[in-house]
């Protein structure tokens, strides 16, 4: 499993860095680069048969369909105390990546 480091400064993500190994016995970190892509605070993966079986299909479809806001997804999770994982999954992906992921979640599941 690799170790991350993530570096921040007044609450900005300043980079993320893998662990690769120690040098005169300090630890060692190279720089984590995604080509195109805006580095995420949070590359998770999302557990979602935790998420559907909580908060429920009907809910789930809701917010993939639109009827329900990213705000009303996460108070939804806060009922069952999972709105940890909600709130990194919304956070990291945004509303629009949230809704397309749980369309496709809910299709698979």
């Amino acid at each position: 499993m690799k170790q991350v480091c993530e570096i921040y400064v007044d609450g900005v993500l300043l980079g993320k860095y893998e662990y690769v190994g120690t040098y005169d016995g300090k630890s060692v970190y190279q720089p984590i680069k995604k080509a195109g892509k805006k580095m995420n605070s949070n590359t998770k993966t999302v557990n979602w048969s935790e998420i559907i079986s909580n908060l429920g299909r009907d809910t789930l479809r809701g917010f993939a369909n639109g009827e329900i806001s990213g705000r009303g997804l996460y108070e939804s999770a806060l009922a069952w105390g999972g709105s940890a994982e909600v709130r990194n999954l919304l956070r990291s992906r945004g509303v629009n990546e949230a809704r397309k992921l749980a369309r496709k979640a809910l299709s698979r599941r």
